[in-house]
């Protein structure tokens, strides 16, 4: 991706921890957790949330396609995936599609964006293949 074709918001706060960004050319949302981010923690998971409402509510689209770029990071905890699970449940959230190379980061994702009662979510293990299904509907 070249530079004019994204709208960069790294939030103060968490600029180390999680960049998001709108790709205008995909017209795609993109978290990315910062490559320090092995465990997320309740304050960085209300952070993540207070982030996303703030980045999404600012853009004039009704929906938006989200790509999220796991890292290495992980929930740690029950709060934390409640947070997570009310995060996905944003209204301006299109469909979803979750990066990792990691099985416990699907197994993990799975079960949050179930108890958020999301349909459209995936799990991909290649960013291109997560585009892709984003691209398409």
């Amino acid at each position: 991706m070249d530079n004019q074709n994204q709208t960069k918001k790294s939030f103060d706060k968490t600029q180390d921890k999680i960049k998001i960004w709108l790709n205008d050319k995909e017209n795609i949302v993109q978290f990315e957790m910062g490559t320090n981010v092995v465990e997320v923690e309740e304050g960085l998971a209300k952070q993540i949330h207070d982030d996303a409402v703030s980045f999404l509510e600012s853009r004039p689209e009704k929906k938006l396609n989200i790509l999220i770029d796991l890292g290495k990071s992980k929930p740690s905890g029950s709060e934390v995936r409640k947070i997570l699970a009310k995060t996905l449940k944003i209204s301006k959230m299109g469909r979803i599609a979750f990066y990792s190379t990691s099985i416990t980061q699907g197994v993990i994702v799975n079960f949050v964006a179930k108890a958020s009662g999301r349909k459209d979510t995936k799990n991909f293990t290649d960013k291109e293949e997560a585009l892709k299904w984003l691209k398409t509907k």
